[in-house]
């Protein structure tokens, strides 16, 4: 259960900080951008349950977490998918081809649709994305896990550029968003 809350706290403190830092900068935001990007924020980590059920039902995490569910113990098999995250190899939206689509949708719905929902959606998926890298590099030094994608791995100094692009692209994504008054 702790391991549950320090995740959901390490997701969610970088969106609190996101939504203080432009609330400080314009003023309170619109209420659709601060629920699309705390769901965004949270969403993302959906693949998992996607690997448990159906990308890789027989590896021993994904028993592990089915046992745990099918004997009622869903905080326990929640917490155990916390503690074992790691195991968690070639998750869709946990890849460089995702966090591509997100950012180009989050520029697409902040530029070009009215709906404040969807763009705050958007950015809080690829603020999740952009915060699970920057844990990745922390820990473990690379990125090798999210470029499973390219059926390639990419020099440990090519996936740190990656990184610092990503930055960039959700600074630009933020301030194209205060731009266009999607807050």
């Amino acid at each position: 259960m702790v391991r549950l809350i320090k995740s959901i706290v390490f997701h969610l403190a970088p969106a609190i900080l996101v939504i203080l830092g432009i609330t400080a900068i314009v003023g309170p935001l619109n209420w659709q951008v601060l629920t699309g990007i705390a769901i965004g924020s949270l969403l993302l980590d959906i693949d998992h349950w996607l690997f448990v059920f159906i990308g890789a039902p027989n590896e021993p995490v994904s028993r592990e977490v089915r046992y745990r569910l099918a004997s009622g113990g869903y905080m326990t098999a929640i917490d155990y998918m916390v503690a074992h995250r790691r195991d968690f190899r070639r998750l869709p939206l946990h890849s460089v081809a995702c966090q591509l689509v997100l950012a180009v949708g989050a520029l697409y719905a902040i530029v070009q649709m009215p709906n404040t929902l969807t763009a705050g959606l958007l950015l809080g998926l690829f603020l999740h994305s952009v915060v699970d890298q920057a844990g990745d590099l922390n820990r473990t030094g690379h990125l090798h896990h999210w470029f499973w994608v390219t059926g390639r791995q990419a020099y440990t100094s090519t996936q740190k550029t990656y990184f610092v692009l990503a930055l960039i692209v959700l600074s630009l994504l933020l301030a194209i968003s205060l731009s266009q008054g999607v807050s």
